[in-house]
């Protein structure tokens, strides 16, 4: 069996977060600042998986790999669009 392999393909996230400095004790919060992601990482069966844009990479098994597939996000034309791709091996992704 072989197993799945996804390409993340980068995503527009919104993101509301205060970044802080503790050594020097200065903290700015930037409201919902649009950041593209090109780096994706989760934890899955106690394993980091981290998933870098345009990069085919084996998922641990078919549950991880379509979660990834499902997942969507909205560009800035506020497009529905996947963040991850399938991989096949062997055939030409054009």
């Amino acid at each position: 069996q072989e197993s799945m392999k996804v390409r993340y393909l980068g995503e527009y996230t919104r993101e509301a977060r205060s970044y802080g400095c503790s050594r020097c004790g200065t903290s700015t919060t930037h409201s919902s600042n649009e950041v593209y992601k090109t780096e994706y990482r989760m934890y899955y069966e106690g394993r980091l998986f981290i998933f870098r844009k345009g990069e085919a990479q084996e998922v641990a098994d078919d549950i991880q790999g379509r979660y990834l597939l499902n997942l969507k996000h909205r560009d800035k034309d506020g497009a529905v669009k996947p963040s991850f791709e399938e991989v096949n091996d062997g055939a030409s992704q054009e």
